[in-house]
């Protein structure tokens, strides 16, 4: 049976959707199991393309409660910063603490304040 309007097509798909919801469900399952592997290795290695490190590191930014209006332009700056900007010394991206780049904020308002090597953060920040 043809359809005549955009609004006939739309109670036919939410009526076919409503009536076949647990086939989809049974579908989607089974999907997921058998492409589990797959998925963790698509995930694996996203995670190491320039824009799977950029959402990575802004997640971690935000889960230890940074706020910031723009957190590209955030990003871009820590990408972009090779020297502590309090002592001046070398910094490269990485863990850790000496030599090691951290995004410094305030722990009571989020907000962001400079990016430091790793003793800059712990020992000069810390009063402030």
């Amino acid at each position: 049976m043809p359809l005549k309007d955009k609004e006939q097509r739309k109670e036919y798909d939410k009526k076919y959707r409503d009536e076949h919801k647990e086939d989809k469900k049974e579908y989607n399952k089974k999907y997921r199991d058998e492409h589990r592997e797959d998925k963790k290795e698509y995930i694996k290695e996203y995670n190491q393309t320039e824009n799977g490190k950029k959402i990575g590191r802004i997640s971690d930014w935000k889960r230890k409660g940074v706020i910031s209006d723009d957190f590209n332009v955030l990003y871009e700056k820590y990408i972009n910063t090779n020297e502590c900007e309090i002592c001046n010394i070398s910094i490269t991206s990485g863990t850790g603490i000496i030599g090691k780049k951290h995004l410094d904020h305030c722990h009571i308002t989020g907000k962001f304040r400079k990016i430091l090597c790793g003793y800059c953060n712990t020992h000069v920040m810390r009063n402030k």
